[in-house]
C-alpha cells in the first residue's frame, strides 16, 4: 500500500493475521524526509531514518500521517514488533532500535538492535525502557496500522 503526501511516498508492507486482519507496516524505518514532511522540522539522520526523536514526538509523527490519510496509524506494540520481525525478507531491520508503543511503567518500550555500542546491542531480541523523553541518534521509528477484513474492502474500494 502506498500513500503519497507532498510528493513524498509512504510504503507500506502487510502481515496477514489468521483473523483475516491485516497489519499493514513500514517495510523501512521512517526516512529523515518523510519526517520532516510530517512535522516541518528536522531531526538528525543516521543511514537515510529520522532519529534523536523522544518517544512524544514519535507518537506524534504518527499522529500526523494518520490524520493526513485517515488511517489509524501509530507506533507498533511490541506484539507486533516481534511478528513484523519475523519477516525479514521484507523487513529491514538492524541498524537502530525503534520505539514503541507499549509502556512498562514510567517508561516506554523500544525494541531491536542498533550499531552503536557492544555487538550485543545489535540484535533484534535487545528490548529497552527508556524514559520518554530520552533522544537517542540510536532510536527511529517505523509506524503502522491495523485493517480488518472489512475495512479493506472499503479501502480497496477507494483506490478503483
Amino acid at each position: 500500500m502506498l500513500y503519497t503526501i507532498d510528493g513524498v511516498e509512504f510504503r507500506f508492507a502487510s502481515i496477514d493475521y489468521p483473523n483475516g486482519d491485516v497489519l499493514w507496516v513500514q517495510p523501512n524505518l521512517m526516512t529523515s524526509t518523510q519526517c520532516v514532511v510530517l512535522a516541518n522540522t528536522s531531526f538528525q539522520e543516521r543511514r537515510g531514518c529520522c532519529t534523536n526523536m523522544d518517544w512524544h514526538e514519535a507518537t506524534a509523527l504518527a499522529a500526523k500521517l494518520a490524520q493526513l490519510t485517515g488511517l489509524a496509524i501509530r507506533l507498533l506494540t511490541e506484539s507486533e514488533w516481534d511478528d513484523v520481525y519475523k519477516l525479514e525478507d521484507r523487513i529491514e531491520s538492524g541498524y537502530l532500535a525503534e520505539w514503541t508503543s507499549t509502556e512498562d511503567g514510567l517508561y516506554r518500550v523500544s525494541r531491536g538492535g542498533y550499531w552503536i555500542g557492544s555487538a550485543r546491542n545489535g540484535r533484534s531480541a535487545v528490548r529497552f525502557r527508556n524514559e520518554p523523553g530520552l533522544r537517542s541518534v540510536s532510536l527511529g521509528l517505523r509506524v503502522a496500522f491495523r485493517l480488518s477484513a472489512l475495512e479493506q474492502l472499503a479501502e480497496i474500494r477507494k483506490e478503483v
